[in-house]
């Protein structure tokens, strides 16, 4: 009966199970959590092989080897 007589609780009134601090870490790495798995996924989902043919791939099609190279 008591209880009653006291009213309900206030935040302040009451304990938290974990400090603020600690419940924005658990927040902030759980975000980061997902970002990383979310790009993992990204990338086995979408991702293109680097064996599809790709010839080439670094050379300079804008120097043919006719053209007279200089030192500088």
């Amino acid at each position: 009966m008591r209880l009653f007589l006291l009213g309900p609780l206030t935040r302040s009134q009451a304990e938290r199970a974990l400090p603020q601090w600690l419940t924005g870490i658990i927040a902030v790495a759980g975000f980061l959590l997902l970002a990383f798995v979310a790009l993992l996924v990204n990338r086995a989902w979408c991702g293109k092989s680097s064996s599809k043919g790709i010839d080439n791939a670094y050379a300079n099609v804008a120097f043919s080897a006719d053209e007279k190279v200089t030192a500088m």
